[in-house]
């Protein structure tokens, strides 16, 4: 609410949006690649610094602890989930700001950058499990209803072919087809 309203009141421009993005650009990488597809499914193996790395990526969607995601107790970024949280939401946005615009562009860019890239991103990431359960095609006939839904894996890079998942849910690539995008 405080995003929406600075933007109502402010004029905001490329030092805000572009933290948004970059922002949204890493913890989408991180929760799809890291949580979903390495922590959930060992999809690929990974060395300690790439775990730590996409770990600590996935932490800053402030959506919760990798424990929460994966149950193969990794503690190594649990302990330290809050701090991650408030880096992702508040640090890294200001220091985007100082780097790029000026002091003045602090509140902004954490509002923008932060808090309201962090509601955008769990939006579509909460919405991979419900709508792609509803709206999209069925290339494969699961018994769980998933579907693939376009919009929703062009805005998770690649989740939102939840039907392939399904049927596929160890494969480090969610693509089946040329076409379907999925960076992850």
């Amino acid at each position: 609410l405080g995003a929406l309203y600075w933007t109502l009141t402010h004029s905001t421009g490329w030092v805000e949006w572009s933290a948004f993005l970059f922002g949204f650009a890493l913890i989408n990488m991180g929760v799809g690649i890291g949580y979903h597809r390495y922590f959930t499914h060992r999809a690929f193996e990974a060395g300690p610094k790439m775990r730590l790395a996409i770990g600590i990526m996935a932490q800053m969607a402030c959506q919760a602890s990798v424990l929460k995601w994966a149950a193969d107790h990794r503690l190594w970024c649990h302990k330290h989930r809050w701090s991650i949280a408030i880096f992702s939401s508040i640090i890294l946005p200001a220091l985007w700001a100082l780097a790029f615009g000026g002091p003045e562009y602090i509140i902004g860019t954490i509002l923008i950058g932060g808090f309201f890239r962090n509601f955008f991103f769990l939006n579509f990431v909460m919405g991979v499990n419900s709508i792609g359960h509803v709206f999209g095609s069925q290339r494969f006939k699961t018994k769980d209803g998933s579907r693939n839904n376009w919009f929703m894996a062009w805005m998770t890079f690649g989740d939102g072919w939840h039907n392939n998942h399904h049927q596929h849910p160890r494969a480090a690539s969610s693509q089946v087809a040329w076409w379907e995008f999925d960076l992850n």
